[in-house]
C-alpha cells in the first residue's frame, strides 16, 4: 500500500478474509493493553465544529436582511444552521473515530473510516516516518498502515504511544 492508505486490500499480499471482524482481537487476546486517540485531532475538530457552525449561522442570519429578489422563508433562513449542524456532526465524527490498540494478539487500528485488527504475525513493526503526519504499522510486501491515532500534533504523547506501542510489538511479535 502506498501512501497513506490506512486498510489491507484483498489485492495486497497481506490480506486475510478470517481477520476482516476486528473485534477478533478482544476475544484472543483478552483486555486491551494500549488504547490511543489523537487529542491532537480532537481538538481540530471542535476548532472545526465553531467554525462551521460561525459560518452558517451567519449566513442563516445575513440571507433574509435584505430582499434580493428571491423569496427567503423563515425555513430558508433555519436551513443554513441545520445543515451546519449536519456538517459539524460529520467532522466530529471523522476526527473522534481514529484510535489504535493493542493486546496479546494484535494490533487494531480504527482510522477516519475502516477498522482493521493486524494480528502480530502479520506486523513488522512500527515507524515514523521522518516527514510523515502520523506513524506507521509496517506489514509484508512493503504495505503499511497508517496509524492516524499516533500524529505529530500529539507532540510528547505521541512518542509516549509510539514507544508503548513498540514494546508491546517487542514483547507480542514472533521472532523471525
Amino acid at each position: 500500500m502506498a501512501h497513506g492508505d490506512d486498510a489491507v486490500t484483498p489485492a495486497s499480499s497481506s490480506y486475510d478474509p478470517a481477520l476482516d471482524d476486528y473485534r477478533i482481537g478482544a476475544r484472543a487476546g483478552g483486555a486491551w493493553q494500549l488504547e490511543v486517540v489523537s487529542k491532537f485531532l480532537r481538538m481540530w475538530g471542535w476548532i472545526l465544529v465553531v467554525i462551521v457552525m460561525a459560518i452558517h449561522i451567519f449566513m442563516g442570519y445575513v440571507v433574509g436582511l435584505k430582499y434580493t429578489g428571491a423569496a427567503v422563508t423563515l425555513v430558508d433562513r433555519f436551513a443554513y444552521p441545520i445543515v451546519g449542524v449536519l456538517i459539524s456532526g460529520v467532522v466530529l465524527m471523522l476526527t473522534y473515530r481514529p484510535r489504535v490498540r493493542a493486546n496479546a494478539a494484535g494490533v487494531e487500528v480504527r482510522s477516519f473510516a475502516a477498522s482493521r485488527f493486524f494480528p502480530w504475525h502479520m506486523v513488522y513493526g512500527v515507524s515514523f516516518p521522518p516527514k510523515a503526519r502520523s506513524a506507521r504499522l509496517e506489514l509484508p510486501g512493503y504495505d503499511y498502515v497508517a496509524l492516524y491515532a499516533i500524529n505529530t500534533g500529539d507532540n510528547e504523547r505521541a512518542v509516549q504511544s509510539l514507544n508503548d506501542l513498540r514494546d508491546l510489538a517487542d514483547k507480542y511479535m514472533p521472532e523471525e
